[in-house]
């Protein structure tokens, strides 16, 4: 009797093994985790001890300080080389570059400088928007260029941060390489 009930345990055991392999169980997915890339890891680092920042650029942009001149003064990132004008110390790649401009505030807040920098009170169109740059609170005002030099109206961004009473200002001139330069400002930081 034992014999047959070990032969019967067995049995039905194997009954179970052979439905449990015709049993499908559904399929579990395991979500693909992405790391996110820093694009900017491998680009040039810009530092000027003079203002206390650094950013980055990419690696095939030029960079180039410029005092005075035709353009504003500044600090220029470029895909184009600068072709210098030694006479008038000025760049000829404004319409391909961010220029930063750093100006002392005159005790404005920076709406109302950013409001008289780029004359508001005559554009027909603007918008602004808080935004952060270096861990500090910025604004982005975009407005539309029209008229002469500007082609079609464009909309075109300009970024405003201040710190320690000076303004730090971002102009893209009339470039199309907004996403770039975003991308260029988003690595923005202020150094002691």
């Amino acid at each position: 009797m034992g014999f047959f009930w070990v032969w019967s345990v067995m049995n039905r055991l194997s009954e179970i093994g052979n439905g449990l392999g015709q049993i499908e169980f559904p399929q579990i997915k395991t979500p693909e985790i992405k790391i996110p890339v820093d694009e900017t890891a491998d680009w040039k680092t810009y530092t000027n001890t003079e203002y206390g920042f650094e950013m980055k650029y990419p690696n095939n942009w030029y960079s180039k300080e410029i005092k005075q001149g035709i353009v504003e003064g500044g600090i220029y990132f470029s895909p184009e080389k600068p072709d210098e004008l030694s006479e008038t110390g000025g760049i000829i790649f404004t319409n391909e570059a961010l220029n930063i401009t750093i100006v002392q505030n005159s005790k404005k807040s920076l709406l109302d400088f950013a409001y008289d920098y780029l004359n508001l009170a005559s554009a027909k169109k603007y918008e602004t928007e808080k935004i952060e740059i270096g861990g500090k609170e910025g604004l982005k005002i975009i407005d539309a260029c029209e008229g002469v030099g500007c082609g079609q109206p464009k909309w075109q961004p300009k970024w405003f941060v201040e710190r320690d009473e000076k303004i730090y200002i971002f102009n893209p001139g009339l470039s199309d390489k907004i996403e770039v330069f975003e991308q260029i400002i988003s690595t923005f930081k202020f150094i002691e």
